[in-house]
Protein backbone atom coordinates (compact mmCIF):
# COMPACT_ATOMS: atom_id res chain seq x y z
CA UNK A 1 0.00 0.00 0.00
CA UNK A 2 1.52 3.67 -0.79
CA UNK A 3 2.47 5.98 1.79
CA UNK A 4 0.50 8.76 2.53
CA UNK A 5 2.15 12.44 3.34
CA UNK A 6 0.61 11.81 7.45
CA UNK A 7 3.44 8.53 7.04
CA UNK A 8 6.09 10.81 5.77
CA UNK A 9 5.83 13.75 8.39
CA UNK A 10 5.22 11.55 11.34
CA UNK A 11 8.78 10.12 10.33
CA UNK A 12 10.09 13.22 9.82
CA UNK A 13 8.77 14.56 13.30
CA UNK A 14 10.55 12.13 14.76
CA UNK A 15 13.68 11.00 12.30
CA UNK A 16 17.04 9.95 14.48
CA UNK A 17 19.93 10.49 12.05
CA UNK A 18 23.03 8.38 12.50
CA UNK A 19 21.24 6.19 15.18
CA UNK A 20 20.63 9.21 17.53
CA UNK A 21 19.26 7.97 20.98
CA UNK A 22 16.65 10.72 20.48
CA UNK A 23 15.54 13.12 17.38
CA UNK A 24 17.47 16.14 17.03
CA UNK A 25 14.23 17.69 15.88
CA UNK A 26 13.03 17.03 19.92
CA UNK A 27 15.97 18.84 21.29
CA UNK A 28 15.33 21.40 19.24
CA UNK A 29 11.43 21.90 20.19
CA UNK A 30 12.58 21.35 23.78
CA UNK A 31 14.98 24.01 23.65
CA UNK A 32 12.81 26.76 21.84
CA UNK A 33 9.63 26.07 24.33
CA UNK A 34 12.08 26.83 27.17
CA UNK A 35 13.70 29.95 25.43
CA UNK A 36 10.28 30.90 24.88
CA UNK A 37 9.54 31.21 28.41
CA UNK A 38 11.95 34.21 28.76
CA UNK A 39 11.36 35.81 25.45
CA UNK A 40 7.57 34.13 23.43
CA UNK A 41 9.66 35.45 20.26
CA UNK A 42 11.44 32.28 20.29
CA UNK A 43 8.57 30.40 19.98
CA UNK A 44 7.20 32.14 17.01
CA UNK A 45 11.20 31.57 15.33
CA UNK A 46 10.54 27.88 16.90
CA UNK A 47 7.51 27.46 14.68
CA UNK A 48 9.31 29.03 11.45
CA UNK A 49 12.15 26.42 11.87
CA UNK A 50 9.67 23.33 12.54
CA UNK A 51 8.35 23.82 9.37
CA UNK A 52 11.29 24.44 7.63
CA UNK A 53 12.33 21.16 8.91
CA UNK A 54 9.56 19.30 8.07
CA UNK A 55 8.90 20.44 4.10
CA UNK A 56 12.61 19.83 3.49
CA UNK A 57 12.59 16.44 4.93
CA UNK A 58 8.92 14.92 3.95
CA UNK A 59 10.11 16.25 0.18
CA UNK A 60 13.53 15.08 0.23
CA UNK A 61 13.50 11.95 -2.32
CA UNK A 62 16.31 10.14 -0.17
CA UNK A 63 14.22 10.67 3.24
CA UNK A 64 11.10 9.20 1.51
CA UNK A 65 12.42 5.99 0.06
CA UNK A 66 14.21 5.70 3.48
CA UNK A 67 10.74 5.77 4.92
CA UNK A 68 9.52 3.41 2.55
CA UNK A 69 11.56 0.98 2.75
CA UNK A 70 11.10 1.17 7.05
CA UNK A 71 7.67 0.93 6.70
CA UNK A 72 6.74 -1.15 3.66
CA UNK A 73 6.73 -4.92 4.98
CA UNK A 74 9.50 -6.90 3.77
CA UNK A 75 8.20 -8.54 0.56
CA UNK A 76 4.91 -6.85 0.37
CA UNK A 77 6.40 -5.25 -2.83
CA UNK A 78 7.04 -8.13 -3.99
CA UNK A 79 3.67 -9.84 -3.57
CA UNK A 80 1.89 -7.04 -4.91
CA UNK A 81 3.23 -7.51 -8.40
CA UNK A 82 3.67 -11.51 -8.68
CA UNK A 83 0.02 -12.34 -9.27
CA UNK A 84 0.58 -10.00 -13.19
CA UNK A 85 3.10 -12.72 -13.79
CA UNK A 86 2.83 -16.63 -15.09
CA UNK A 87 4.10 -19.45 -12.83
CA UNK A 88 7.43 -19.27 -14.90
CA UNK A 89 7.62 -15.87 -13.79
CA UNK A 90 6.71 -16.36 -10.37
CA UNK A 91 9.04 -19.02 -9.62
CA UNK A 92 12.15 -16.70 -11.13
CA UNK A 93 11.70 -13.93 -9.35
CA UNK A 94 10.76 -15.18 -6.18
CA UNK A 95 14.29 -16.88 -6.17
CA UNK A 96 15.89 -13.86 -7.49
CA UNK A 97 14.32 -11.76 -4.64
CA UNK A 98 15.78 -14.50 -2.18
CA UNK A 99 19.31 -14.23 -3.75
CA UNK A 100 18.98 -10.28 -3.55
CA UNK A 101 18.59 -10.42 0.25
CA UNK A 102 21.20 -13.06 0.88
CA UNK A 103 23.54 -10.18 -0.38
CA UNK A 104 22.63 -7.70 2.28
CA UNK A 105 25.31 -7.41 5.52
CA UNK A 106 25.42 -9.69 8.12
CA UNK A 107 25.00 -6.75 10.16
CA UNK A 108 23.75 -3.46 10.16
CA UNK A 109 21.94 -1.77 7.07
CA UNK A 110 22.99 -0.80 3.74
CA UNK A 111 20.90 1.80 2.00
CA UNK A 112 22.70 2.19 -0.76
CA UNK A 113 23.40 -1.71 -1.92
CA UNK A 114 19.43 -2.85 -0.64
CA UNK A 115 18.31 0.71 -3.10
CA UNK A 116 20.79 -1.33 -5.91
CA UNK A 117 19.69 -4.25 -5.52
CA UNK A 118 16.09 -3.91 -5.55
CA UNK A 119 16.02 -1.59 -8.18
CA UNK A 120 17.81 -4.57 -9.99
CA UNK A 121 14.75 -6.87 -8.99
CA UNK A 122 12.28 -4.25 -10.08
CA UNK A 123 13.76 -4.75 -13.34
CA UNK A 124 13.28 -7.85 -13.47
CA UNK A 125 9.84 -7.38 -12.64
CA UNK A 126 9.55 -5.24 -15.59
CA UNK A 127 10.81 -7.31 -17.94
CA UNK A 128 8.93 -10.28 -17.15
CA UNK A 129 5.59 -8.32 -17.12
CA UNK A 130 6.73 -7.12 -20.55
CA UNK A 131 7.04 -10.77 -21.32
CA UNK A 132 4.24 -11.63 -20.40
CA UNK A 133 2.59 -9.10 -22.54
CA UNK A 134 3.84 -9.63 -25.40
CA UNK A 135 2.82 -13.91 -25.27
CA UNK A 136 -0.59 -13.17 -24.48
CA UNK A 137 -1.11 -10.48 -27.56
CA UNK A 138 0.73 -13.42 -29.79
CA UNK A 139 -1.20 -15.95 -27.95
CA UNK A 140 -4.82 -13.72 -29.39
CA UNK A 141 -3.08 -13.93 -32.83
CA UNK A 142 -5.36 -15.88 -35.21
CA UNK A 143 -2.42 -17.94 -36.75
CA UNK A 144 1.05 -18.37 -35.51
CA UNK A 145 4.12 -17.98 -37.54
CA UNK A 146 5.30 -20.96 -39.27
CA UNK A 147 1.22 -20.71 -40.24
CA UNK A 148 1.78 -17.43 -41.71
CA UNK A 149 5.07 -18.41 -43.69
CA UNK A 150 3.24 -21.72 -44.91
CA UNK A 151 0.65 -19.21 -46.67
CA UNK A 152 3.43 -16.70 -47.31
CA UNK A 153 5.32 -19.50 -49.22
CA UNK A 154 1.79 -20.74 -51.04
CA UNK A 155 0.86 -17.54 -52.47
CA UNK A 156 4.02 -17.32 -54.26
CA UNK A 157 3.38 -20.67 -55.73
CA UNK A 158 0.14 -19.46 -57.53
CA UNK A 159 1.72 -15.76 -58.54
CA UNK A 160 4.30 -17.79 -60.10
CA UNK A 161 1.82 -19.00 -62.65
CA UNK A 162 1.36 -17.12 -65.58
CA UNK A 163 -2.12 -18.24 -66.35
CA UNK A 164 -3.20 -16.40 -63.58
CA UNK A 165 -6.13 -13.74 -63.89
CA UNK A 166 -5.13 -10.05 -64.06
CA UNK A 167 -7.82 -9.79 -61.11
CA UNK A 168 -7.08 -12.54 -59.32
CA UNK A 169 -3.11 -11.61 -59.66
CA UNK A 170 -3.91 -8.08 -58.05
CA UNK A 171 -5.71 -9.62 -55.07
CA UNK A 172 -3.13 -12.25 -54.42
CA UNK A 173 -0.31 -10.08 -54.46
CA UNK A 174 -2.11 -7.58 -52.13
CA UNK A 175 -3.03 -10.70 -49.78
CA UNK A 176 1.04 -11.46 -50.02
CA UNK A 177 2.00 -7.94 -48.93
CA UNK A 178 -0.71 -7.98 -46.10
CA UNK A 179 1.15 -11.46 -44.81
CA UNK A 180 4.67 -9.62 -45.40
CA UNK A 181 3.55 -7.26 -42.72
CA UNK A 182 2.24 -10.10 -40.84
CA UNK A 183 5.21 -12.30 -40.85
CA UNK A 184 7.43 -9.44 -39.78
CA UNK A 185 5.33 -8.10 -36.87
CA UNK A 186 5.17 -11.64 -35.72
CA UNK A 187 9.29 -12.10 -35.71
CA UNK A 188 10.18 -8.94 -34.70
CA UNK A 189 7.91 -10.10 -31.32
CA UNK A 190 9.80 -12.93 -31.02
CA UNK A 191 13.01 -11.44 -31.53
CA UNK A 192 11.79 -8.95 -28.82
CA UNK A 193 10.94 -12.05 -26.05
CA UNK A 194 14.38 -13.15 -27.00
CA UNK A 195 16.03 -9.87 -25.96
CA UNK A 196 14.09 -10.16 -22.64
CA UNK A 197 15.25 -13.46 -22.08
CA UNK A 198 18.97 -12.15 -22.50
CA UNK A 199 18.07 -9.34 -20.25
CA UNK A 200 16.84 -11.52 -17.96
CA UNK A 201 19.65 -14.02 -18.29
CA UNK A 202 22.28 -10.86 -17.76
CA UNK A 203 20.16 -10.06 -14.46
CA UNK A 204 20.11 -13.87 -12.75
CA UNK A 205 24.09 -13.70 -13.87
CA UNK A 206 24.70 -10.18 -12.53
CA UNK A 207 22.90 -11.33 -8.89
CA UNK A 208 25.09 -14.66 -9.14
CA UNK A 209 28.43 -12.64 -9.76
CA UNK A 210 27.97 -10.50 -6.66
CA UNK A 211 27.18 -13.29 -4.64
CA UNK A 212 30.73 -15.26 -5.85
CA UNK A 213 32.30 -12.02 -5.38
CA UNK A 214 31.51 -11.17 -1.84
CA UNK A 215 32.69 -14.43 -0.97
CA UNK A 216 36.12 -13.27 -2.09
CA UNK A 217 36.06 -9.30 -0.86
CA UNK A 218 37.21 -9.47 2.57
CA UNK A 219 37.49 -5.52 2.30
CA UNK A 220 34.54 -3.79 3.39
CA UNK A 221 35.08 -0.92 0.98
CA UNK A 222 34.47 -3.27 -1.65
CA UNK A 223 30.82 -2.51 -1.03
CA UNK A 224 30.75 0.67 -2.80
CA UNK A 225 32.24 -1.63 -5.75
CA UNK A 226 29.72 -3.86 -5.47
CA UNK A 227 26.74 -1.51 -5.73
CA UNK A 228 28.43 0.28 -8.91
CA UNK A 229 28.85 -3.08 -10.80
CA UNK A 230 24.80 -3.33 -10.07
CA UNK A 231 24.08 0.41 -10.91
CA UNK A 232 25.74 -0.10 -14.08
CA UNK A 233 23.70 -2.84 -15.48
CA UNK A 234 20.56 -1.75 -14.05
CA UNK A 235 21.04 1.64 -16.56
CA UNK A 236 21.48 -0.40 -19.76
CA UNK A 237 18.11 -2.68 -18.53
CA UNK A 238 16.20 0.27 -17.91
CA UNK A 239 17.36 2.10 -20.88
CA UNK A 240 15.72 -1.05 -23.29
CA UNK A 241 12.51 -0.86 -20.72
CA UNK A 242 12.19 2.56 -21.47
CA UNK A 243 12.19 2.31 -25.21
CA UNK A 244 9.98 -0.65 -25.28
CA UNK A 245 7.25 -0.77 -23.18
CA UNK A 246 5.57 2.15 -24.47
CA UNK A 247 4.57 0.00 -27.19
CA UNK A 248 2.58 -2.54 -24.56
CA UNK A 249 0.76 -0.07 -22.49
CA UNK A 250 3.01 -1.19 -18.99
CA UNK A 251 2.95 1.97 -16.55
CA UNK A 252 6.08 4.22 -16.83
CA UNK A 253 9.25 3.50 -15.31
CA UNK A 254 7.52 1.07 -12.20
CA UNK A 255 11.46 0.06 -11.90
CA UNK A 256 11.79 3.48 -10.21
CA UNK A 257 10.36 2.09 -7.31
CA UNK A 258 12.83 -0.86 -5.62
CA UNK A 259 11.60 -4.17 -4.33
CA UNK A 260 12.40 -3.74 -0.46
CA UNK A 261 14.75 -5.85 0.61
CA UNK A 262 15.55 -7.18 4.02
CA UNK A 263 18.55 -9.73 5.32
CA UNK A 264 16.72 -13.13 6.10
CA UNK A 265 17.49 -14.72 9.57
CA UNK A 266 20.25 -16.81 9.82
CA UNK A 267 18.30 -19.99 9.71
CA UNK A 268 16.25 -19.11 6.76
CA UNK A 269 19.20 -18.63 4.26
CA UNK A 270 19.61 -21.23 1.22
Amino acid sequence: MPLRFSDYLSAAFSWRPLGMPVSPNWLGLAGFALAGLLNPGFWLLGAGLELAWLYTLTHNARFRALVERERQPAGEGLDQRLASLDELGRARLQRLHRQCEELLPEEGEDAALSDALGHLLAAAFDLHETRVRIEEAMAGWPEPLPMLVKRRASLDTQLASERLDEALRRSLESQAELLDRRIEAARAAQDRLAVIEAELQRIDDQVALQRDMALLEADPTSTAQRVDRISSSLASTQAWLSEHRTLYGLEPQPSDTPIPLRRPPQGQRS
